[in-house]
């Protein structure tokens, strides 16, 4: 795209996060990771094209970038551009967005590549399903506190840490179960994300103790626990993990809304610019000014 004089982006303190809401009120998948933003549980950088009435925000929760409204230059420019200095760009797995609009600028913009998504929901109607008859001789199911999910980041490579903001975040709105066997961790389901209307799941299953029937068990427990605090168990997978998809299936889940990140591919890193935007004024009403070069 040409390079336009006086590109401005305006990053967003939490008392203005609802202003850009409405940009992303038809997007049925990833709620809670969104949800949680708006609710002020987590802080995240929000960028928007105008700090009062804006028409395109982005919001940099790990991993994935919410891109909500119209395609403006601005903020195009600036996912372009990736720019180093904000310090927002340096997790990043993915542009996440349901609309082509927001697809095709990206793609026309980037050398990115398509990440197909898929997303699940729990019928609020359906029970959650039996885990106890399940659990294997000697197998102990312990509530993931905080220094279960240190040791799942630890023994398992999970990332909680980083999806919660720290572990003070996930302790206080986070939830999961831990499956123990002869002591040793061997399978957790916990919230990546949780609204006041949202809990979307991960599970992860150690080597050596899958396709035992582990990851089941811990999900109907986060299952079950969700539906009795009164939020919709969530699911989503990049399309390309058949096993993710199928066990969501296998455990009850039922599609919704699939949805697209634009993204280097896993394992690979997004290439972050310097010196091309710069920081200007940070508003009285905490409004901090982004400009390009």
């Amino acid at each position: 795209m040409p390079v336009s004089a006086n590109l401005t982006v305006y990053e967003l303190p939490p008392s203005r996060y609802e202003r850009v809401r409405p940009l992303f009120a038809s997007d049925r998948y990833d709620e809670p990771f969104r949800d949680e933003v708006f609710e002020g549980k987590l802080t995240f950088p929000v960028f928007a094209d105008d700090p009062d009435n804006p028409t395109a925000a982005m919001i940099c929760h790990p991993f994935e970038f919410y891109l909500g409204g119209a395609v403006s230059p601005a903020l195009r420019m600036f996912c372009k551009d990736a720019p180093e200095e904000p310090g927002a760009f340096q997790r990043f797995y993915g542009f996440a967005t349901a609309g082509a609009a927001w697809k095709d600028a990206l793609l026309a913009d980037t050398p990115l590549t398509v990440i197909e998504r898929r997303n699940f929901k729990w019928p609020m109607d359906k029970p959650a399903p039996d885990w106890q008859a399940k659990l294997p001789d000697g197998a102990q199911l312990v509530w993931m506190n905080r220094a279960m999910a240190e040791r799942a980041d630890r023994e398992l490579d999970e990332h909680i840490s980083g999806q919660w903001g720290g572990y003070d975040n996930y302790e206080r709105y986070g939830a999961g179960f831990c499956l123990l066997m002869d002591g040793r961790l061997t399978s957790v389901a916990y919230a990546l994300a949780a609204s006041n209307r949202h809990l979307n799941i991960g599970v992860k299953t150690a080597a050596g103790f899958r396709r035992q029937g582990l990851a089941s068990i811990v999900c109907a427990a986060l299952i079950e626990h969700a539906l009795q605090r009164g939020l919709q168990p969530a699911w989503c997978s990049d399309a390309l993990n058949h096993p993710s998809c199928e066990l969501a299936l296998r455990l009850g889940f039922e599609e919704d809304m699939s949805f697209v990140e634009i993204g280097p591919g896993w394992g690979n890193h997004l290439v972050l610019s310097r010196g091309l935007w710069s920081r200007g004024e940070t508003r009285a009403d905490g409004v901090t000014v982004w400009q390009r070069a």
